[in-house]
C-alpha cells in the first residue's frame, strides 16, 4: 500500500510526542504500536489505512482537550497521545482526502509496466550548490547496506516514483503528487565501483511523461540514512530508500538518464524491444536473434580491448618519454649549477689574487676577504674595487732579509719586510702564515708596533 508523506507541521508534532515519551509522560495506556507508527510516519509517512484510522481516532477524542493540558513542563498524557497521532486533525484529514483520490485511480492506470533499469546512485560525492559543501559520500559500502536493507523489508514495502520530488514535498493534493510508478527492492543491484541501479514499473501516465521526457529527466532519490523496520522497531542495516524522482534536477549529477525500454528510434535493421517479444512464438527466430546478439557482443569486446590495448601501449610510451625528458632536464641543471658555480669560484680566487699582488690587501687578509665574497659577492666587489693599490702592502719595495732593520721608516715599510721574510721562509720549507712572521718582527723591533696601530 503506498505511503502518504505528511507535512513539516504534522512531523514536527510527532517528534515533541516522541521526546515527552521518552521522557515518561505518555502515561501506562499507550500503545507500542502507536510510537512505531508515529516514527514511521516522520520518516516514510503513513498509509491510507493509517490515515483512516487517524481520523476516526482525533473523532473520538476531542473532549479530551482540557485547558492546559499543552503547558509546557507539565504536559499530560492525554495531550502527548495527541501529539502522537500527528497533532491536527485537519492537516491530517486533508492528507487522508489526497490519499482517497489517487487511490480512486482506474485499475487501468494504476496497471505497471516495466522499464529499463535506472541508476539511483553513482559512487563518489554529492555536494551543495549552495554552499559547495559535501553532503553525502556514496560508497560501495553504502550501497551494499541500502540492498540489505530493502531486502529485510521485503516486497511489501515498494519504492515511489514521483515527479519532481513530489511524494514527499509535503504539498497538497495535485496530478503532480500521483506516483508515476514504483520500484520491487528486489531489483535493487549493487555494481562494485559503480553505484546502485534498480528496474522500474510505470503506470500509464508515468510511461508517458518517461517517454515525453526523451531521456532530459535523473533520478533523484530520497534517502534516510537512518531507518527502522515498521514491523519490528528493529534498525535497517543500512538506511532506506523512501522515494526515488524524476527531475531534471539531481542532486548528485553524471547519472545516466531515464528511458523507456522500448527505442522509437532504432537503426535500419534492428527490432525494437516490442518486436523481439513478438516473436517468442517462433522458437527458432529467439535463438537466431540471441545467437546474433552474442556475436556482435563478443565482436564488440574484442574491439573494446583492442582499443584499451593501444590506450594503454600510448600511454606507457609518453609516460617513458616523459621520464626520459625529465633526467635530461635534471642532467643540464646539475650541468649549469655546476658552471655557474666554477664561474663564481673562479672570479673570487682572481679577485683575492689581484688584491693581494697589488698591495690591496695582505695576504694574512686573503681568507676573510674569500669568506666575504661567499656570502655577499657584491659588498666584496665594491669595497675591494674601493681600496687604493699598495693601501696596505706597497708594491715594489725590495729587502734584503740577510740584513737586519734599524728601524723602520713607516707601516709600509714593515710591511715589506714582513713579505721578504716570509717569502725566505716559506722557500726553506716553513709553513708560516703573514702574521706570524710579521709578529716575529715586531718582537725583535717594539718600536715599530707603533706604526701599526692604524690597521691592526
Amino acid at each position: 500500500m503506498p505511503r502518504y508523506a505528511l507535512t513539516d507541521a504534522i512531523k514536527s508534532a510527532l517528534r515533541r510526542g516522541l521526546r515527552l515519551h521518552e521522557e515518561g509522560k505518555s502515561g501506562d495506556g499507550l500503545k507500542p504500536t502507536t510510537v512505531r507508527a508515529a516514527r514511521e510516519g516522520i520518516e516514510s509517512g503513513w498509509d491510507l489505512a493509517k490515515l483512516n484510522k487517524a481520523v476516526a481516532w482525533f473523532a473520538r477524542h476531542e473532549a479530551s482537550k482540557t485547558p492546559g493540558w499543552d503547558k509546557r513542563g507539565d504536559e499530560s498524557p492525554a495531550f502527548v497521545a495527541w501529539l502522537l497521532w500527528g497533532g491536527d486533525p485537519a492537516a491530517v484529514e486533508r492528507i487522508r482526502d489526497r490519499a482517497e483520490r489517487a487511490e480512486e485511480m482506474s485499475a487501468e492506470q494504476l496497471e505497471l509496466m516495466p522499464g529499463r533499469e535506472i541508476q539511483l546512485f553513482r559512487l563518489g560525492g554529492i555536494y551543495s550548490p549552495f554552499t559547495g559543501k559535501e553532503r553525502l559520500t556514496v560508497t560501495d559500502e553504502m550501497c551494499m547496506r541500502l540492498v540489505e536493507s530493502h531486502a529485510a523489508l521485503g516486497a511489501r514495502v515498494r519504492i515511489p516514483i514521483d515527479l519532481r520530488h513530489s511524494s514527499t514535498s509535503g504539498e497538497k493534493h495535485s496530478d503532480g503528487n500521483i506516483p508515476l510508478g514504483t520500484i520491487d527492492p528486489a531489483t535493487l543491484r549493487h555494481e562494485p565501483g559503480v553505484g546502485l541501479y534498480a528496474t522500474p514499473t510505470y503506470t500509464d501516465r508515468g510511461r508517458r511523461i518517461v517517454e515525453q521526457s526523451e531521456g532530459t529527466f535523473m533520478v533523484s532519490p530520497t534517502f534516510a540514512s537512518e531507518s527502522y523496520d515498521p514491523r519490528t522497531g528493529e534498525k535497517l542495516p543500512g538506511g532506506r530508500l523512501l522515494a526515488v524522482a524524476l527531475t531534471e534536477i539531481p542532486a548528485q549529477d553524471g547519472l545516466d538518464p531515464v528511458l523507456l525500454s522500448v527505442t522509437t528510434d532504432a537503426p535500419e535493421g534492428a527490432q525494437t524491444e516490442e518486436q523481439e517479444m513478438s516473436n517468442q512464438d517462433n522458437p527458432t527466430t529467439d535463438v537466431h536473434a540471441l545467437e546474433a546478439r552474442a556475436e556482435a557482443a563478443e565482436a564488440r569486446s574484442v574491439e573494446l580491448s583492442a582499443e584499451l590495448e593501444a590506450r594503454d601501449a600510448r600511454i606507457a610510451e609518453l609516460e617513458a618519454q616523459g621520464a626520459e625528458a625529465q633526467s635530461q632536464v635534471e642532467a643540464l641543471s646539475a650541468k649549469v649549477d655546476g658552471l655557474i658555480e666554477s664561474a663564481r669560484v673562479n672570479e673570487r680566487d682572481a679577485l683575492i689574487t689581484d688584491a693581494v699582488k697589488t698591495g690591496k690587501i695582505a695576504p694574512a687578509e686573503a681568507e676573510f676577504y674569500s669568506a666575504a665574497f661567499d656570502s655577499m659577492p657584491e659588498q666584496t666587489r665594491q669595497r675591494l674595487a674601493a681600496i687604493e693599490m699598495g693601501a696596505a702592502v706597497p708594491v715594489n719595495v725590495q729587502a734584503d732579509p740577510s740584513q737586519p732593520v734599524a728601524e723602520f721608516a713607516d707601516r709600509n715599510a714593515v710591511h715589506a719586510q714582513t713579505m721578504t721574510e716570509l717569502n725566505a721562509r716559506r722557500e726553506k720549507g716553513e709553513s708560516v702564515s703573514y702574521a706570524q712572521v710579521q709578529d716575529d718582527i715586531l718582537n725583535r723591533h717594539p718600536d715599530a708596533r707603533a706604526l701599526l696601530e692604524t690597521i691592526r
